[in-house]
C-alpha cells in the first residue's frame, strides 16, 4: 500500500465564519509517489457536523473529486468544525470500498500539525419570540445549536441528550443573551447572561438541534429589554452572530 501525503490549503484552521457560510475546500498532494503515476485517485472532504451524513454517504462532496486542487464549495451549519481531507484509489464511500483501498492517505483532525477545526457563529433564536413575557424566577431561552453538542443517553426513550464531550473539546461557540432596558430611564443597566454548557439541556427542535435553558433569570432583570443572543468565539478573537428581538418582558411571577 502507498501512503499518499495531503494538505489542506483551504480552509485555514481556526477561521470563523458568521451566519450561514458557504466554505471553500481545496487541497493538494504532497510529493505523490511515482508508482501510482498510472492509478486514478479520489478526494472527498469530511466534517465533524455533517447532518447529510449517513451509512456509505460520509463526505461532505456526494461527487467524488478526482483532482484535489479542484475548489469544492460547501454551505456549513452552526459549530466548531473537525474538517478532514482524505483520498484513496476507491470511488465510492461502501464499506467494501473501504475494505478494499489499496492506496490512501488523510490529514485534518482536530490534533497535530494537520490540525484543520473551523468554527460557524450563527444565532438562531427559538425562544422567546417577539412581545413574549419571561418569568424571572424560571425563564425559557431556547436557541440552534451545532448538532454534536449534545448526544443521545443511552437507553433513553424518548431520546435525551447530555452534553458530548468530544465535541466540548474543539468547541469554540459561546451564547450571550444580552437584555437592553427600554422605556423610561430608570436606573435599569444592560444584563448579559451566559449559562454555563451543563445548564443547557440538548433537545430535537424539529429538524434543528436545540439548547434550552429554563431556570433563574439574572436578579437585576425586570420590565421590557431588547434582547440579542450573541452567539460569539469563547476566546474574543474570532468575532461571531447575532439576532435579537425588539422587545420582552421579564416578570416575577408569585408561586
Amino acid at each position: 500500500m502507498a501512503a499518499i501525503l495531503l494538505n489542506i490549503l483551504e480552509p485555514t484552521s481556526d477561521t470563523g465564519y458568521a451566519g450561514s457560510p458557504t466554505v471553500t475546500f481545496r487541497g493538494t498532494v504532497i510529493e505523490p509517489p511515482m508508482k501510482l503515476e498510472n492509478v486514478t485517485l479520489y478526494y472527498r472532504w469530511y466534517t465533524s457536523i455533517n447532518p447529510l451524513a449517513k451509512t456509505d454517504h460520509y463526505a461532505v462532496n456526494e461527487t467524488v473529486l478526482t483532482d484535489p486542487e479542484t475548489p469544492f464549495s460547501a454551505q456549513l451549519g452552526v459549530g466548531s468544525h473537525v474538517i478532514t481531507f482524505a483520498v484513496s484509489d476507491r470511488p465510492c464511500q461502501t464499506v467494501a470500498d473501504m475494505e478494499a483501498i489499496q492506496h490512501g492517505g488523510v490529514t485534518g483532525g482536530s490534533e497535530g500539525d494537520a490540525r484543520c477545526v473551523i468554527h460557524v457563529f450563527k444565532a438562531n433564536m427559538i425562544a422567546p419570540v417577539e412581545k413574549s413575557t419571561l418569568d424571572k424566577n424560571n425563564g425559557t431561552l431556547i436557541a440552534e445549536s451545532p448538532l454534536i453538542w449534545g448526544k443521545a443517553k443511552p437507553g433513553t426513550n424518548p431520546v435525551q441528550f447530555e452534553m458530548n464531550p468530544e465535541y466540548d473539546k474543539v468547541n469554540r461557540l459561546q451564547y450571550r443573551w444580552e437584555f437592553i432596558p427600554i422605556g423610561l430611564s430608570d436606573g435599569r443597566k444592560t444584563v448579559n447572561f451566559i449559562p454555563a454548557g451543563n445548564q443547557y439541556i440538548f433537545e430535537r427542535n424539529t429538524t434543528l438541534m436545540a439548547i434550552r435553558y429554563t431556570g433563574p433569570l439574572p436578579d437585576d432583570l425586570n420590565g421590557n429589554y431588547r434582547l440579542i443572543l450573541h452567539v460569539e468565539d469563547q476566546k474574543g478573537v474570532l468575532g461571531g452572530h447575532q439576532a435579537s428581538i425588539a422587545k420582552c418582558s421579564v416578570i416575577s411571577w408569585e408561586a
